[in-house]
């Protein structure tokens, strides 16, 4: 759970200081009448920070769902199997109960 966690804030705290960049690489010069770029779209360096700042997005968000999803099992007392059937667990002891019982 907590390596979900920290896994998608550090992709996501990534992107967040890597889109400036990104949105320079695909901006146009406002003064300019040939719409040239702000960086140099050629330049490998610029090319492997837009490339890595969008793989880093999705897997951000990625680890961002199944981090979702797992506290909500945590909250339910509930595994991966259990989590398809009907009905409520008989080892739901509420949500900070559970919490308690599996992290100590």
């Amino acid at each position: 759970v907590l390596l979900c966690f920290y896994g998608s804030s550090a992709c996501i705290g990534f992107t967040a200081v890597a889109m400036p960049y990104f949105f320079k690489l695909f901006g146009r010069r406002p003064d300019s009448l040939d719409d040239a770029p702000l960086v140099d779209p050629n330049d490998p360096g610029v090319l492997l920070l837009s490339a890595s700042s969008a793989f880093a997005a999705s897997l951000g968000l990625s680890l961002l769902g199944l981090f979702l999803s797992h506290v909500t099992l945590i909250a339910r007392n509930k595994t991966t199997i259990e989590a398809n059937y009907s009905g409520t667990s008989p080892y739901d002891l509420g949500a900070r109960r559970n919490a308690e019982q599996l992290f100590g």
